[in-house]
C-alpha cells in the first residue's frame, strides 16, 4: 500500500493528470466488485466453460453499459487515429486479453496469485503513460513502483515456496 500510494500521491496533488475522490471511488468500487467476482467464481462457477462464461459476462456488461450509455453520452463518435488505437487496446487487451487471463488463473486455482497483481496496475499504469503519452513520472514514483513490485515478486514467491513444502 505505501509503494501504491507513492505512485499515485503526485496525482493527488492537483495539475493536469489530477485524480479526483470520484475517480478514486470508482476505483475502489470496480476492485471491490473484481474481488468479489473472482471469489464468487472460483466457488460457484469454476466448473463452466471459460469461453461460454465470459461471452454471457460481457453480454451482460454491453447490456448494463448500453443502457448507461444511451441515457448518459450524445452518442457521437470521432473516429480519429488515436480512438482507434486505445478501443483496440480497451477491447483486445484489457477485456479480451485480461480477462481471460483472470479466468484462465481462477480456474487453475491462483485466486491469492491474482490478488497480487492487483497491486501492479498503478505502476504499470505510470510506466505507461510515461511511455505511450509524456506524461511526467516522479523520483517519488518511481520508489513507489520500486516498491510495489519488490513486494508483488516477494509475496509470489513466499507462497511458491509454501506451496513447493506443502506437496514434499
Amino acid at each position: 500500500m505505501i509503494g501504491i500510494s507513492l505512485v499515485l500521491y503526485p496525482r493527488l496533488q492537483g495539475g493536469e493528470f489530477a485524480v479526483t475522490p470520484a475517480q478514486i471511488g470508482a476505483a475502489l468500487i470496480a476492485v471491490l466488485g473484481i474481488s468479489f467476482g473472482t471469489i464468487y467464481q472460483k466457488r460457484f462457477a469454476s466448473s463452466l466453460d471459460m469461453r461460454t462464461s465470459t461471452i454471457w459476462q460481457y453480454g451482460a456488461a454491453m447490456l448494463a453499459t448500453s443502457c448507461l450509455s444511451y441515457f448518459t453520452e450524445s452518442q457521437s463518435i470521432n473516429w480519429t487515429p488515436d480512438f482507434v488505437f486505445a478501443l483496440g487496446w480497451l477491447v483486445l487487451v484489457l477485456s479480451i486479453g485480461a480477462i481471460f487471463l483472470l479466468l484462465l488463473l481462477i480456474e487453475q486455482g491462483a485466486v491469492s496469485n491474482i490478488a497480487g497483481l492487483f497491486y501492479l496496475v498503478p505502476a504499470l499504469t505510470a510506466i505507461l503513460s510515461y511511455l505511450l503519452f509524456d506524461e511526467p513520472i516522479t523520483p517519488l514514483q518511481i520508489i513507489g513502483i520500486l516498491i510495489t513490485g519488490t513486494c508483488v515478486f516477494l509475496s509470489s514467491h513466499a507462497q511458491l515456496a509454501y506451496l513447493r513444502n506443502k506437496k514434499s
